[in-house]
């Protein structure tokens, strides 16, 4: 089996727990960029600026939880922009909290198990466990600031959204924010659209969702709920020209990634410090020894897995170990 195929259930109870598209958002809440300071615990390269501790934080999620990948993970944190507060500390917990995968218990919620037997999802209280492609995940909910509901067997906002019928229901903008009715029939929201100099419109594809002004585009992904901005075209100057939801938009590097440039490397644009790899291809990381290897916005880093409370590197797939990768072959 391959652990990278999982099924998506568990991915949406991480995105809820990180802020990020999977449970809505408040539209009154403020976006903000991946900006964070502390120094990197890299050996082989320094990290620029607040990267460091985004880049230990998605070696562990991507070493303990199952899926994306710590490269993956790490494009996703800079490009992408959730709409809650509290996720950047979130970030920071899992960069400094130590003893490898102990930290997504701490700063999440979050235990992954191998599952020899497929288990029905259920609530104990207020934690949440259920069993997923031969794993089982247990969420405590009260991390992520949501309940569990025994009805729908999963974690929900602890203020119900208002309800909605999903057949019917016409995703609309609500005072500039991208409304749409969710699939277990409540209503959900993305960002604030202007917050970030963006329109909300009527993508080429898709309903409705936060957009570029800029000229139309044409996206390999819309999202109603979040805003990627990593999806560039082209670098003027410092600033990179990116796609957004079907819509052009100048995006000014330095706020996206703490103190990148924009960087071109062959056909791909992107914010960054260097054109050494590149960021957006989701290739996975390696193994030198005890330290994990990935790029980070074009850099090649070398991080030791032992100072993020780990004893070592999974060579197989690139992961520190141990963890839930170590119950699977390739």
């Amino acid at each position: 089996m391959n652990i990278r195929s999982v099924g998506g259930l568990g991915l949406v109870v991480l995105g809820c727990a990180l802020g990020m598209a999977a449970c809505g958002t408040d539209p009154n809440s403020q976006a903000t960029t991946s900006g964070m300071s502390s120094s990197s615990s890299s050996s082989g390269g320094s990290s620029s600026g607040g990267s460091g501790s985004l880049m230990d934080a998605s070696i562990v999620i991507g070493s303990c939880l199952p899926d994306d990948g710590v490269n993956r993970w790490l494009w996703r944190i800079y490009s992408e922009l959730p709409g809650p507060e509290g996720w950047a500390e979130k970030f920071a917990c899992l960069a400094t909290a130590g003893g490898g995968c102990k930290a997504v218990e701490t700063c999440l919620g979050f235990v992954v198990e191998p599952a020899p037997m497929p288990c029905a999802p259920e609530c104990n209280g207020n934690t949440l466990t259920f069993c997923d492609d031969g794993m089982k995940i247990t969420a405590d909910c009260s991390k992520m600031n949501t309940t569990c509901s025994a009805s729908a067997v999963e974690c929900v906002p602890t203020t119900t959204p208002p309800a909605c019928d999903p057949a019917t229901y016409v995703p609309t903008c609500k005072d500039g924010v991208p409304t749409m009715c969710s699939f277990d029939g409540y209503e959900t929201t993305g960002l604030l659209c202007a917050d970030l100099g963006l329109t909300c419109g009527t993508p080429p594809f898709g309903d409705i969702a936060c957009m570029g002004t800029g000229g139309t585009c044409d996206p390999s992904l819309v999202s109603p709920s979040s805003v990627t901005l990593g999806e560039g075209i082209a670098c003027k100057g410092t600033t990179l020209q990116s796609c957004v939801n079907g819509g052009l938009h100048d995006v000014d590097c330095s706020k996206l990634v703490p103190d990148s440039t924009c960087q071109t490397l062959g056909m791909v644009s992107y914010c960054g410090f260097a054109t050494e790899c590149d960021p957006t291809a989701g290739q996975d990381s390696t193994c030198d020894g005890d330290n994990i290897v990935l790029c980070n916005a074009g850099r090649t880093e070398k991080v030791d897995c032992k100072s993020l409370g780990f004893t070592g590197c999974n060579t197989t797939w690139g992961t520190c170990s141990p963890s839930i990768y170590d119950a699977f072959g390739p």
